[in-house]
């Protein structure tokens, strides 16, 4: 079905104040709202189960204020058209969990999974590279918010320090596990960076995807077995995609989304990726075939 397209009133602002006026309250909201975030964790040391669920229960709670001034804020700012079709949003359930995946082309991608999904699903935790727990503020806010991060070695790492093997796996387990037992979304950006030409020409199988990456959505299903649904998103920027500087300077006119489900088939959760090939092509035909149904939809919308 498709939804009404949801519009942002313009105010006549240019660019530029528009760029600024954004920057400024997306900063604002976050410097008021991470010392309470940071606070509701100290509840986590108390020896008390009932203490330590308080604790994420307010974090979240206050993860999703934060996405709704951002997406206030952005909404009063920018004249940006989302153009919604599928599913739609309304179908879907905070109790359940969900297994998010998205094409990637902008930081923009974020901020518009937010807007359309805040409180219409658990609150959504991306895959972060180990490194990201480093930036200022956000990486505590992720920490605190328990986002599952990634560690990945080299090949010339492993190969000079073989006892590494398999850590980088076992960090990304012990983030998730966190989440069991609760109603999650794990976003996976399966192609593991956002798109550009000079990236797909490197050589990719579709058209307009690069080659996804199947390893951390399947670490992810093997600890979270309440994931049984997979939320399939789709991002078409109707002018190209934006760098997050002209989306937030409002230069992005209308964004076509894409929104379906399907169940996740049960073996997808049973195997080990890592030492079993079968189970290893299993899962990365499965995925191969989800991304093939999204290179051609992207086909379709950007006709």
């Amino acid at each position: 079905m498709q939804q009404p397209s949801t519009k942002t009133p313009t105010h006549g602002l240019n660019s530029q104040t528009t760029l600024a006026l954004s920057s400024v309250g997306i900063v604002i909201n976050t410097l008021s709202l991470a010392p309470f975030l940071f606070m509701s964790s100290l509840l986590r040391l108390a020896p008390n189960p009932a203490a330590v669920a308080l604790s994420r229960k307010t974090a979240i709670n206050i993860a999703e204020l934060w996405i709704s001034r951002n997406s206030a804020i952005l909404s009063k700012l920018r004249n940006t058209e989302l153009v919604v079709t599928g599913l739609d949003t309304a179908d879907l359930q905070m109790h359940k969990s969900y297994m998010l995946v998205c094409n990637h082309q902008s930081w923009a991608d974020i901020f518009i999974l937010q807007q359309l999904l805040n409180k219409q699903i658990p609150l959504q935790r991306f895959f972060l590279k180990q490194e990201l727990i480093w930036v200022p503020i956000m990486g505590l806010c992720w920490w605190v918010l328990d986002f599952p991060f990634m560690k990945r070695y080299s090949k010339e790492t492993l190969a000079k320090h073989p006892e590494l093997k398999g850590k980088d796996k076992q960090t990304t387990l012990e983030r998730c596990k966190r989440l069991a037992g609760n109603p999650s979304t794990i976003v996976n950006f399966l192609e593991g960076t956002r798109f550009t030409p000079a990236k797909h020409d490197k050589g990719s199988a579709f058209k307009h995807l690069l080659n996804p990456k199947s390893a951390g959505a399947a670490y992810a299903l093997s600890v979270l077995h309440s994931i049984d649904t997979l939320l399939d998103i789709t991002i078409v920027y109707a002018d190209g995609a934006p760098t997050f500087t002209d989306f937030l300077a409002g230069k992005c006119r209308r964004v076509y989304i894409d929104i379906k489900t399907q169940p996740i088939p049960v073996e997808m959760h049973a195997g080990d990726y890592e030492n079993d090939p079968v189970f290893k092509q299993q899962f990365q035909d499965w995925i191969s075939n989800i991304w093939q149904h999204k290179d051609q939809l992207i086909n379709q919308l950007k006709r």
